[in-house]
């Protein structure tokens, strides 16, 4: 097979970290060494004429050069496309990207992503190529972002008579915990502190170890498809999308055993911070505006990270948790869509809906318990009132008493149906001609939110209840 492992890189203290880290750990005996024993592979960077003179006096990229064919492309100046600040460099950093995709798609080779602030494992570089091997087409991991500061005093212990760093999944993962970047830190699920924009999450599973799900995942190893597709935004965000749009087709390393990077960012660079905590509130706010369906079904894929052996038990405790909250996130986003899409039918409706989902950020879960559930909605005159006259302290009360566990199936839910709602409230169907009628109500509709979600339109009381 043919492999093309190529990044670009500019700047000063980029360069450096490349040099010193990125590339002593791609030296180790399971990366290159392994792929050039058994495979057709070339090393390529993309950077300004000024960082390729530093480059190629350097000792590592020397070696590195001496065991697979290298190359240094060097970036005109009118590529640096103008613009400052973080969206600009991003731009600069996708047309390189789509430089390489192109390059890789036109030579039928498989484009192994780095970074220069990428810190290998020793075998990470084998796993990629034995399951690019057994056909599989992009290959997916959400790296872990850590100080750089405080890192690579640890990486330099660990280098070997050469000046390669020679490392193992568990130990780097251990570095890694020990050491992670406030942005990684802020979406950790559970503690009540100010967060980031969550594009993945994390949960703790003892010290040493955590699970974490991702809405975009940073492709490791990609065969591109056989008509072109670039990279819009970034190749994370706005490429696997397009070039593999259904989501079956990504193979995701789901146990950093098999593989292992991390990344490496000073203490002070920090992005789209955000007051709030994580919650299914924030979530969901985000999730509806910064990801679709594909995305969301990404963050159904728990990934493990540990830096030694972890009980099986411990594992799927901690999964299935995290499970509940990606299926109440899916639940919250189709109920803010839904309700956004009625807006014009029903105006109150989809103001208690928001007002309703604000609330979350208060209750990490939410009334979600894992299991299907309906809503019975009154009339919107009824709602009116309430939207006017109930504060957000008494609405979780007035909601709950509106919700019911259960799946709703016109087969199942006839007369005699009963169901008692989260606070506690018992309901009784009855027969209403040729429909139904539920604690007095007759059903007028049914609005179908999710696979786990359905809202009930009920009308207004009957003269008996009223009287």
């Amino acid at each position: 097979m043919k492999f093309t492992i190529a990044k670009c890189v500019w700047g000063q203290a980029y360069v450096a970290t490349m040099l010193g880290y990125n590339l002593p750990s791609l030296l180790a005996p399971g990366n290159l060494l392994r792929l050039a024993a058994g495979h057709e592979i070339e090393h390529i960077l993309y950077t300004t004429a000024a960082d390729a003179a530093v480059i190629r006096r350097s000792p590592t990229f020397q070696r590195l050069a001496g065991l697979v064919p290298s190359m240094i492309v060097e970036i005109e100046a009118d590529e640096m496309l103008d613009g400052v600040g973080y969206g600009a460099i991003i731009d600069r950093m996708n047309a390189v990207h789509n430089r390489i995709l192109r390059h890789c798609w036109e030579q039928g080779r498989i484009w192994l992503f780095d970074q220069p602030d990428h810190v290998w494992a020793d075998g990470s570089l084998g796993t990629l190529a034995e399951r690019a091997a057994s056909g599989q087409d992009c290959i997916v991991f959400p790296a872990v972002r850590t100080v750089k500061e405080r890192v690579e005093p640890a990486l330099d212990r660990l280098r070997v008579a050469d000046g390669s760093i020679v490392v193992d999944s568990r130990c780097l993962v251990g570095i890694a915990l020990d050491n992670l970047h406030t942005h990684d830190c802020a979406r950790i699920w559970g503690p009540k502190t100010a967060t980031v924009w969550p594009h993945h999450v994390s949960w703790r599973v003892g010290p040493g170890a955590m699970v974490r799900r991702a809405f975009y995942t940073q492709p490791f190893a990609v065969r591109p498809p056989t008509a072109w597709v670039s990279a819009e935004r970034s190749v994370d965000m706005h490429y696997l999308d397009r070039a593999f749009p259904d989501p079956e087709r990504i193979h995701f390393i789901d146990d950093t055993d098999d593989f292992f990077v991390l990344e490496v960012s000073t203490q002070f660079h920090v992005l789209d911070a955000n007051p709030q905590p994580l919650s299914i509130g924030l979530l969901s706010a985000w999730a509806a505006s910064a990801t679709g369906t594909y995305q969301r079904a990404c963050f159904h894929r728990p990934v493990r990270f540990h830096s030694a052996a972890v009980p099986e038990r411990c594992w799927r405790r901690m999964e299935a948790f995290s499970e509940r909250i990606a299926q109440a996130l899916d639940d919250a986003v189709a109920l803010r869509n839904t309700a956004d899409t009625i807006e014009s039918r029903r105006p109150w409706l989809t103001l208690l809906v928001h007002r309703f989902l604000g609330l979350l950020d208060q209750r990490p879960v939410g009334p979600w318990r894992g299991s299907d559930f309906i809503v019975l909605v009154p009339p919107e005159a009824e709602l009116e009132d309430t939207a006017l006259s109930t504060a957000d302290g008494d609405l979780w009360q007035v909601a709950t008493s509106h919700i019911v566990s259960g799946r709703y199936d016109p087969e199942t839910c006839t007369a005699g149906w009963e169901a008692v709602t989260l606070s506690g409230r018992r309901l009784t169907a009855e027969a209403e001609g040729n429909g139904l009628r539920i604690a007095g109500r007759a059903v007028t509709g049914v609005i179908r939110v999710s696979e786990r979600l359905c809202l009930l339109e009920l009308g207004p009381f009957g003269p008996s209840e009223q009287g």
